[in-house]
């Protein structure tokens, strides 16, 4: 193998960059010399050390101790080590970036709040007795009607004033703070509920005034303010709770004239026919009295 010490000063500098991986023009630059220059030394060198390419100049500077691999950080991957610490360079850069983006969105977003949370606390307390309000009253003091919100109107039917079981049917107007009288409710009942399914409301059973509960279903239409008769409740109750649901009524427990139910029935108004529903089934009878209920 051919003696190093046959190599200038100049050329073993540039055989260095050379088994650095350094190109022509990246030796050119970093000793401020013409890539034409690089191109006579690499050609010196190469017949100096016997080499017939780049691969065999580097491996030559390496055998010979031109280029430390070891310990000293010298590395003929050092271009590769240049592009890693710069690809590091730029996540780091872009992580930084992401970070000041999102101070600076919720810095904006605490000044936000902080102004909402102000606009707030300026609002004035409105006094516990200002909170509430006295509109138009009934025409009488009644209990145990039935109350039904319909086209944004409130809608009271029956119930028990001082001297009577009534079937008085009002409409409150909120804009106008005022009751209108409707047709009456042809059987007078009081411990009712009400429900609203495709603009009629439905109210069943009840107490009447000779004391019965009732197990007749009575419909209002507020469009055409007329009353018609719906498919008998299975038993007469009042006091009962009352939804409606998907099209149908459910109505649950209440007192028959005797005992407190925990039945729950099922009212299709399109099928016209009531439903008993019990431990996850569901048993359909038409206009007939159901079975004791669950104790």
């Amino acid at each position: 193998m051919p003696e190093s010490n046959d190599l200038s000063k100049r050329e073993r500098e540039i055989l260095s960059l050379v088994a650095k991986g350094s190109s022509n023009k990246e030796i050119a630059r970093d000793l401020h010399i013409s890539t034409n220059t690089v191109k006579v030394h690499l050609r010196n060198i190469f017949t100096k050390v016997g080499a017939n390419s780049r691969t065999e100049a580097a491996m030559y500077a390496v055998n010979t101790g031109i280029v430390d691999i070891g310990g000293n950080g010298s590395s003929v991957n050092r271009p590769a080590e240049r592009r890693q610490n710069n690809r590091n360079l730029f996540i780091g850069f872009g992580i930084v970036v992401v970070l000041l983006v999102v101070g600076i969105f919720g810095i904006f977003s605490l000044r936000e709040m902080n102004n909402v949370n102000q606009a707030a606390a300026n609002q004035p307390i409105v006094p516990a007795e200002q909170r509430w309000e006295d509109k138009a009253p009934l025409s009488e003091a009644r209990q145990g009607l039935a109350l039904a919100g319909y086209g944004g109107e409130l809608f009271a039917i029956g119930g028990e004033t001082a001297q009577e079981i009534t079937g008085l049917v009002e409409r409150y107007d909120p804009n106008l703070d005022e009751w209108t009288m409707l047709k009456v409710k042809p059987i007078p009942v009081t411990d009712v509920s009400a429900a609203v399914i495709g603009g009629k409301i439905y109210i069943p059973g009840g107490r009447t005034q000779s004391g019965e509960i009732t197990d007749i279903l009575e419909i209002y239409s507020p469009l055409e303010e007329l009353w018609e008769r719906g498919a008998d409740l299975p038993v007469g109750l009042s006091g009962y709770a009352i939804v409606p649901y998907e099209g149908n009524l459910y109505l649950f427990g209440g007192w028959d004239g005797e005992t407190y139910r925990n039945t729950v029935y099922e009212y299709n108004p399109e099928q016209v026919k009531i439903s008993l529903i019990r431990n996850n089934s569901v048993t359909t009878q038409s206009y007939r009295e159901i079975s004791t209920p669950l104790p």
